[in-house]
């Protein structure tokens, strides 16, 4: 039998923190997926020669790779705590809220107006405003609701409720090894691809509690592998760095071209937490490029793009019709087109910064206060099959502030 190696660290550490910034890079990929599928057809009507296809059409499935990363990034944060019932469940969900709710409200306000002066909206249902309020649009059906890319905010909300129960699934199925973690990953895929066979919602996908749970779960459960993953061979970690990328091609231009439902869902989970494994815990070119300064940026701003561009082209669109660009050329129109481009985008970075970091700044003030919890590792085992024991504090005991979650994750090593 291979011994275990523990190292018991008593007193805080001093220790350098490696950021893993490639997932909050990874944010902004998934918004601009989401934002080409949302408005293709607008900007078509500007430009026909806008590219459409499978990449084009496939942007639905970024939202699983969201679930996913909030799992993970959540797991890093609070696992430990609220697995030894240290955890402050009302501070935990403030400091969601501030994360989600404000811009929420804002793009609600925005969308409702819009629609009062006459431009258009999808859903001007008072029901619909109320469950965007509620942050419960998501839990009863596949409304489409004012702002229509936000009813994923309503299943955040539910996974966010439920993440002690989460976190009590995942503690119980890692007790003994890596291998019940892995049934449980593979047991929340079967779940989500059932769902999506009997239970379709929005694209024919399971509806969104059990789309968002099982993802979100198998996110939380991945966070898990962080020791075995991170004490990797570095030949390892950079082949797990660029097998993200390609498994990000399979999702982009595959999974959505499956005949079955169920069969995109399954392998569009299956992706996501590749993906996400990769970029987390790998290294290389790619690793690096997404751990960059622009991009982390972007990913930062992300969450405001989700948002704000479906009022944004409400308004461009009915600004812009295509009576008016009729006698323009080719290279006008992709004038149009990009200058359309850049106020989505401008609109997003201004939001982010007027509106959605000072409100999560001032409504993470009302958080209770948290009881102190150890700032170092306490334990780390490392076996041959990687196991994840019961005294395994994780990686990460420090909190984040609440405006910028999901940052890029601390990890600190005990020397």
């Amino acid at each position: 039998m291979v011994k275990s190696v523990s190292r018991v660290v008593s007193k805080p550490v001093a220790a350098k923190p490696q950021e893993l910034g490639a997932l909050t890079g990874l944010r902004i990929i998934a918004a601009v997926w989401v934002v080409v599928l949302h408005l293709n057809g607008t900007w078509r009507t500007v430009w026909p020669g806008f590219p459409r296809g499978i990449l084009v059409q496939s942007g639905y499935l970024a939202v699983d790779l969201f679930f996913v990363l909030s799992g993970l990034v959540l797991a890093h944060n609070y696992f430990d705590q609220f697995a030894a019932d240290r955890g402050n469940y009302a501070r935990f969900l403030i400091k969601r809220l501030a994360r989600i709710y404000p811009l929420q409200l804002v793009t609600l306000g925005a969308a409702v107006l819009i629609f009062a002066i006459g431009w258009g909206a999808l859903n001007p249902l008072l029901n619909g405003a109320i469950a965007d309020v509620l942050l419960v649009r998501g839990w009863f059906g596949p409304q489409i609701g004012w702002n229509y890319p936000a009813w994923s905010l309503s299943a955040e909300w539910l996974a966010y409720l439920l993440f002690p129960v989460v976190v009590a699934v995942v503690a119980w199925a890692g007790r003994r090894s890596i291998w019940g973690l892995l049934a449980l990953m593979g047991g929340l895929i079967i779940i989500d691809a059932y769902g999506a066979a009997q239970y379709p919602g929005l694209n024919d996908l399971a509806v969104s509690p059990i789309r968002v749970m099982t993802a979100f779960a198998a996110g939380v459960a991945l966070a898990r592998f962080a020791p075995c993953l991170l004490s990797a061979p570095h030949w390892l970690r950079w082949v797990a760095g660029t097998g993200a990328v390609a498994a990000m091609v399979v999702l982009m231009l595959k999974v959505s071209d499956f005949d079955r439902s169920w069969l995109q869902e399954g392998v569009g989970v299956l992706c996501a937490l590749t993906i996400i494994s990769g970029f987390a815990y790998g290294t290389g070119p790619f690793v690096w490029f997404f751990a960059s300064v622009p991009m982390r940026y972007g990913g930062r701003v992300s969450f405001a793009l989700y948002l704000v561009h479906a009022p944004v082209s409400s308004v461009l669109g009915h600004l812009i019709t295509p009576k008016l660009c009729t006698a323009w050329v080719a290279w006008q129109r992709m004038l149009l087109l990009a200058g359309m481009i850049a106020v989505v985008g401008g609109v997003a970075v201004l939001t982010h910064h007027l509106v959605e970091v000072p409100a999560a700044r001032l409504i993470s003030r009302w958080a209770p206060k948290a009881s102190k919890w150890p700032a170092v590792v306490t334990s780390i085992e490392q076996h041959s099959a990687c196991q994840v024991s019961d005294d395994t504090t994780g990686l990460l005991d420090s909190e984040y502030r609440a405006l910028q979650l999901p940052q890029p994750i601390q990890v600190i090593r005990a020397e």
